[in-house]
């Protein structure tokens, strides 16, 4: 389950030994209760993940008992560092491993922050590449880089509450922005290096994959509901409108026809029976702007 600002989405798919994944139940609704990705309201917000669950549940024919969820708020961070440990016998062993972990989950929680992921991207051995499997070589000094993501406790205790008021077990939990970039890149692109952005409609997710490793996370706070407001406050016209006249006639490319391809729409300013024209060009250039701004965030 995905809780968003804009829509809550469940998925549920069936795997089976030898048998491709297929997806089996899919329900979506806008989302109550929710802001910038963290829940605000638990009342509204449960309201709606009981529904979408339902939904899901009824199209596949399943009951479920755990869900994973996907998660997009409370400050998300992302930790790399490194954690070094001496091997006192000479002879790396399974205890010098767990070690080293420990010590990691120790660093990446030390801000307060709930740990979402913790990856060891590479292990050395007195400097040098480690073997897959290091326990049994002999070495000095361990060293290895961890990746973490992290985020405020809050968030993610309520929306595991949420969860479980609906008499569900939360599984796996899920950094948002990972999530979108397993869901639309290949293997071949995750071993070359790529990033994805995950545009939202309050929250614009960045995920960084490497070496077919995950190396970094982020979020800011800006995203489709901006480029809305713009449109709104631009052509003077109602939120809902705005909505309506991006998602029907909104776009970034720049085509000739476009500055005589004209839309009408209601205005604020005007009496009710009267509408108001723009041309798909304008709309254009409100749209770049605002997406401009967003990338430019991003790069930073």
């Amino acid at each position: 389950i995905d809780v968003g600002s804009y829509k809550t989405v469940c998925l549920l798919a069936l795997t089976e030994r030898g048998r491709p994944v297929r997806i089996v139940g899919v329900a979506q609704r806008p989302s109550q209760g929710v802001r910038s990705g963290a829940i605000v309201d638990l009342a509204l917000a449960e309201d709606t993940i009981r529904s979408v669950i339902a939904e899901a549940e009824a199209m596949s024919g399943c009951r479920l008992d755990t869900i994973d969820v996907s998660v997009s708020g409370g400050r998300m961070r992302s930790l790399a560092f490194q954690v070094r440990a001496a091997v006192s016998d000479g002879i790396v062993s399974q205890n010098h491993l767990a070690r080293l972990h420990d010590a990691a989950r120790h660093h990446a929680a030390g801000s307060g922050h709930c740990i979402i992921h913790l990856s060891a991207l590479g292990l050395a051995l007195d400097g040098a590449s480690a073997p897959a499997d290091p326990v049994g070589a002999r070495a000095s000094r361990l060293a290895c880089d961890f990746h973490a993501v992290t985020c405020e406790p809050a968030a993610l205790t309520n929306l595991t509450h949420v969860i479980e008021r609906c008499y569900l077990k939360p599984g796996q939990i899920v950094a948002a922005p990972l999530a979108s970039a397993l869901a639309v890149t290949a293997s071949e692109e995750r071993g070359a290096g790529v990033t994805v952005l995950d545009i939202g409609a309050d929250v614009t997710g960045i995920s960084v994959l490497r070496n077919g490793q995950h190396v970094f996370a982020d979020q800011i706070a800006s995203g489709g509901s901006r480029i809305t407001r713009d449109i709104a406050c631009v052509l003077q016209t109602p939120l809902e409108e705005a909505e309506r006249i991006k998602t029907v006639y909104g776009t970034l490319l720049n085509a000739l026809s476009n500055g005589h391809d004209v839309f009408s729409y209601a205005s604020v300013q005007r009496e009710v029976d009267d509408v108001s024209r723009a041309t798909k060009a304008d709309l254009a250039r409100i749209i770049q702007a605002r997406v401009a701004a967003i990338l430019d965030e991003v790069r930073d």
